[in-house]
């Protein structure tokens, strides 16, 4: 976690960092955290597919199912063809 922290803290727009993190977050069983990363990640790139699935996934999990299904809505826009979403 330390690591991811440190990338961002070097480059603050670097999404691989934020999204690892927030992925790890939730993992961790801190999902209002990941979900905060997942968003700042997306106030850098609004049309990273791969974030926007992250989020909605976690949000799923927190039982946010409106926000979540607005997310996969989303990532259908953006590749319709995402075999997730």
């Amino acid at each position: 976690m330390a690591s991811y922290q440190r990338v961002i803290e070097l480059d603050e727009d670097h999404l691989a960092a934020r999204r690892n993190l927030a992925a790890l977050y939730g993992k961790l069983g801190q999902p209002d955290l990941a979900v905060r990363t997942y968003q700042q990640a997306l106030d850098i790139e609004p049309s990273h597919v791969a974030i926007r699935y992250g989020l909605a996934n976690t949000l799923r999990r927190m039982g946010r199912l409106e926000e979540a299904q607005a997310e996969y809505q989303r990532v259908r826009r953006l590749e319709p063809e995402h075999r997730g979403a």
